[in-house]
């Protein structure tokens, strides 16, 4: 006698009961429209106060999530939601579940239940042959001289599959190469850009800072088509640098006279030893009914070895450069600003312009540099990591102080010019109770100490006074020597008054304060020029 088979076991709905809210602190976002069912909850914990760190943080391997979860139906089981809370919620779960019912039922009252947003498709470039096209006509000298000899090096042009994605062809006729036709040069060579999509996401990945090799892994893992080799970043790349080169030629060829700007600019990385000096060249010519001032370029300055003998490699990397640019250029140059003394004498046929602004800025700088880098930079370290907090929690949709505050996104604090600090400092300063706030109720490991926030309060008020007097030096009758070192007095006088110095002293107090002597509220400097007074407040 044969048995009977075997039925299949129906899987058990358990339905969604509206007691699961106050129970395991979750909220209806989304039901049937027909039959008002509902289809998804949210777990509300994950909504106020995002996913609490886990106590052995640096011994995982993948970044923990910070989405809010969700539940889906029809089957809404009880044991699914104790187990994410006891993982992802263990403190705030323990404290919900000895809250009396009333106060349950309350809790979540002021936090606002978000449906579960569709996931935006993955960025994806298009295929490598669409038969849209980019097309530059450049100069012959912009592509040999300034992109061949000055800017990128023989490896990066290596050939490769980057080759065909960006062509550089010649526009001669061959015939009239053959016959020994001379060309000006004037659009001789002509880039193709075959992947338009491609390029943009190069270009755009490159200005934000990334390298060859990053720009390339990146991209890699957006193309449907997955490329050889990462030749095309750099082919690309010199693509685009000829085409901005090709339209400030124009730029420089429309008008009558410009102006070169050389100052030295550090690059060092935060808290390293080893110095990166470069010389920024600028150009400022009048473009567009206003005077512009263009990067042009950034040439690295090589330490140790003969100074004279590298300056004129200098000199003539940079006459060679714009030579490439514009022929005539030493007929329309009509001026040079640099960090030198007033006893330097101007060149034939220049106009010497003086500015206070360089040189105060090279003041500027150690001071902030002094802040941010003290200590191995821990207090620069400090603020980055605080800064990437911020951004994670905002993003994410967990910093309500902030946004109740009104608060705008965090700055990037990757450049640390100390006016630009200055600004980032300002941000901080505005939006402090709220962070504070924040890192209180999450418990956060980036609180920053007290002295920390006081560090950089009294930055932000040395830099906001010399911003402004950075400000004066630049538009009205302060353009003028003689009123240059009056405004760089009143800066002086202002900061001595808000930070409480005193100086240069006179000989007896100096020698009080070597003495220690009858000066018991002030605090000399190392050279005992100046002291600081201090107020009991």
């Amino acid at each position: 006698m044969s048995s009977e088979p075997e039925r299949k076991r129906v899987k058990r709905i358990v339905p969604f009961l509206e007691a699961h809210e106050y129970m395991y602190g979750v909220r209806v976002v989304e039901r049937n429209p027909d039959t008002r069912e509902v289809t998804s909850v949210l777990c509300m914990f994950c909504a106020a106060f995002g996913r609490e760190d886990a106590p052995r943080e640096t011994e995982r391997k993948r970044a923990q999530t910070q989405r809010p979860k969700y539940w889906s139906g029809p089957t809404f089981r009880t044991d699914n939601y104790k187990s994410h809370l006891s993982k992802q919620h263990p403190n705030r779960w323990d404290q919900y579940q000895n809250l009396p019912p009333e106060q349950k039922q309350r809790y979540f009252d002021s936090i606002p239940a978000i449906p579960k947003k569709q996931e935006k498709p993955r960025r994806s470039m298009d295929s490598l042959n669409t038969g849209e096209v980019l097309t530059f006509l450049l100069d012959r000298d912009i592509v040999d001289v300034a992109l061949g000899d000055v800017l990128f090096r023989a490896e990066d042009v290596n050939p490769g599959v980057g080759k065909s994605l960006a062509v550089f062809e010649s526009t001669l006729d061959k015939r009239d190469t053959l016959d020994q036709q001379k060309s000006d040069g004037t659009a001789e060579v002509r880039v193709v850009v075959r992947s338009v999509k491609l390029f943009h996401r190069v270009v755009e990945l490159v200005a934000m800072g990334l390298s060859f090799d990053q720009t390339a892994t990146i991209c890699q893992t957006q193309m449907s088509t997955r490329i050889s080799d990462n030749t095309f970043v750099p082919q690309m790349a010199r693509a685009v640098v000829g085409a901005n080169l090709q339209t400030f030629s124009r730029i420089l060829q429309q008008s009558w006279a410009f102006s070169l700007s050389l100052q030295s600019v550090d690059r060092s990385r935060p808290g390293g030893k080893e110095r990166r000096m470069f010389l920024d060249v600028r150009v400022r010519v009048y473009c567009a009914g206003k005077m512009e001032a263009f990067h042009l370029l950034a040439l690295p300055v090589r330490t140790g070895g003969d100074p004279s003998r590298t300056s004129e490699m200098m000199f003539d990397t940079l006459t060679t450069f714009l030579e490439a640019i514009h022929k005539r250029w030493l007929q329309k140059i009509i001026g040079c600003s640099t960090e030198a003394t007033s006893s330097d004498q101007a060149l034939p046929g220049f106009v010497r312009v003086s500015s206070a602004r360089p040189p105060m800025d090279s003041l500027m700088q150690p001071f902030f540099d002094s802040v941010l880098f003290a200590d191995n930079a821990e207090w620069y370290s400090q603020l980055t990591s605080l800064a990437a907090y911020l951004e994670r929690q905002m993003a994410t949709g967990n910093a309500d102080e902030l946004s109740a505050a009104s608060v705008t996104t965090c700055p990037h604090v990757g450049d640390t010019i100390w006016c630009k600090m200055t600004k980032v400092m300002r941000w901080f300063d505005n939006a402090r109770v709220s962070i504070q706030r924040l890192l209180a109720r999450r418990n956060a490991s980036v609180a920053p100490s007290p002295s920390w926030w006081l560090n950089l309060k009294i930055a932000l008020v040395v830099g906001t006074i010399a911003i402004k007097t950075r400000a004066s030096l630049q538009g009205g009758y302060a353009t003028l020597m003689s009123q240059q070192p009056q405004r760089i007095s009143m800066l002086r006088l202002a900061l001595a008054g808000d930070v409480g110095v005193e100086g240069p002293l006179p000989a007896y107090q100096r020698a009080a304060l070597r003495d220690q002597s009858s000066l018991g509220e002030m605090i000399g400097s190392s050279d005992g020029m100046f002291a600081l007074v201090c107020r009991v407040v």
